[in-house]
């Protein structure tokens, strides 16, 4: 059914009802229970059905700015955490290439002490 928007912003349908269903006695139409026409008791749980897959969707989204909060939080003490891990790699492998250097210099020392004994 195809619908358009009023003056007043309603829907209203864009073609009218067959005449065969307008012609139709009232008790053909309506719901002998509750009373309502057939067609807006169909509109009504097609409508239905559609705000409960917009729930559905929205309860997905729910909590999503809080777990990006929490993301973030973890991201920064990851970051901060591997600044600290870079610079101790960076002092220990300083560390590292300053003992190399000092062995290779007490080792030239001590080739030099031994050339010069001879």
């Amino acid at each position: 059914m195809e619908l358009h928007k009023d003056e007043s912003n309603d829907e209203r349908p864009t073609h009218p009802l067959p005449e065969d269903i307008l012609k139709m006695p009232r008790n053909e139409t309506v719901c002998q229970y509750c009373g309502i026409s057939y067609l807006i008791h169909n509109e009504i749980k097609l409508l239905e059905d559609r705000l409960k897959a917009a729930e559905t969707e929205l309860d997905k989204y729910c909590g999503l700015e809080k777990r990006e909060e929490e993301l973030k939080q973890q991201l920064q003490l990851t970051t901060s955490s591997l600044s600290v891990t870079e610079k101790r790699y960076a002092v220990v492998r300083y560390s590292t290439v300053y003992h190399k250097y000092l062995l290779s210099s007490q080792m030239l020392d001590l080739l030099h002490s031994i050339r010069t004994k001879n």
